[in-house]
């Protein structure tokens, strides 16, 4: 967490598994939340209004723009980054509405990233029960997790849920220039290679889910390929393609990469320190499977050290919104269109 000017409540943390940066604001502590889980999808009129209760969780729709929170660290030329968080307006496609799955929460003092990690799970599990009954398409598209906390007066609180999200040092392109192996890239033909093309493909998809489970499970499949292996990325496997690609690998490193696998595909979640150590080192051995296979020399350190001393705040949290598509409003709400309809049909 950081500090340094009032009125802050964001929790965002780099590594949710050192002490000091998984304490909750002190002003938050205690009071109760909301863990909200958002996807866009084709609206059902019967989870309008308060929706339905599906346990401890409550899934609703809507219609209305939603405020969600993100924070980013940026490098400038200066000795400390800047941490900056900014705060969206949240709009869906025309003609769908917001499929959201709330569940309650208190503030704990530590261990909020833990706790959001399990909501995400339980409100994953509710949602695909409620798609099962229903559609697919009440859950067309993953927009993103919201955490709120209402504090007194009828303000609200936004905490993130993500890690930090950290633009690149700005020495790294002066200690690699990317140029200089880039021309290498454009002139190699990735349609050439089936098996690469899928396994770059997956990569791509991984990274869009860093430090989650889904994202996970992908490495998992385009180290697996690149592998030979046979759906099961085997210790034995990583070991004999990362020594063709020239690399020594520690035994328990790979192990560890193949046992949270296991544990995800079995169980259904793991622990959240042995996921985010085993992410990067699984990114890491992808990175460096992918440009052997590429035929690909040089190219940025496939662990590109991260920036661990003090952040300097901004003065404020920025409120911005997007904007808003250039077209006439509709004389009704998609809401209310559907609503005259049911009510034209049953009379």
């Amino acid at each position: 967490m950081t500090e340094g000017y009032p009125g802050k409540t964001v929790l965002a943390r780099s590594n949710p598994h050192l002490g000091e940066e998984d304490a909750s604001p002190p002003e938050l502590v205690g009071l109760a939340g909301e863990y909200r889980l958002v996807f866009a999808g084709s609206p059902v009129l019967a989870l309008t209004g308060d929706g339905i209760s599906v346990g401890a969780a409550r899934v609703r729709q809507t219609e209305e723009a939603l405020t969600y929170q993100y924070t980013d660290v940026i490098y400038g030329p200066g000795q400390v980054p800047l941490l900056r968080e900014v705060r969206h307006q949240l709009l869906t496609r025309p003609g769908q509405f917001s499929t959201i799955v709330t569940i309650p929460f208190l503030v704990p003092e530590r261990g909020a990233m833990r706790l959001f990690f399990e909501c995400q799970r339980d409100a994953d599990a509710t949602l695909g029960a409620l798609t099962l009954m229903l559609d697919e398409r009440i859950a067309d598209r993953r927009v993103g997790d919201i955490v709120v906390v209402p504090l007194p007066g009828g303000k609200e609180a936004f905490m993130d849920v993500t890690a930090r999200v950290r633009s690149f040092q700005p020495d790294l392109e002066a200690q690699y220039p990317p140029t200089d192996f880039l021309s290498q890239l454009a002139q190699r033909d990735l349609n050439g290679d089936e098996q690469l093309h899928s396994a770059l493909r997956l990569y791509l998809r991984a990274v869009e889910n860093r430090l989650t489970q889904d994202g996970y499970i992908l490495l998992s499949a385009a180290v697996d390929d690149l592998c030979g292996g046979r759906n099961k990325m085997k210790p034995h496997d990583m070991r004999a393609a990362l020594e063709a690609a020239g690399q020594t690998p520690a035994m328990s490193t790979l192990e560890r990469a193949s046992s949270v696998r296991g544990r995800l595909i079995h169980n259904g979640m793991v622990d959240l320190a042995d996921l985010y150590t085993a992410w990067y080192d699984l990114e890491e051995i992808t990175r460096v499977l992918l440009r052997h296979r590429a035929e690909l020399d040089g190219g940025w350190p496939t662990r590109v050290p991260m920036y661990a001393g003090p952040l300097l705040a901004e003065p404020r949290i920025a409120d911005v919104q997007l904007e808003q598509p250039q077209t006439e409003p509709p004389a009704q709400s998609l809401l209310q269109i559907l609503n005259d309809i049911g009510q034209a049909q049953r009379s």
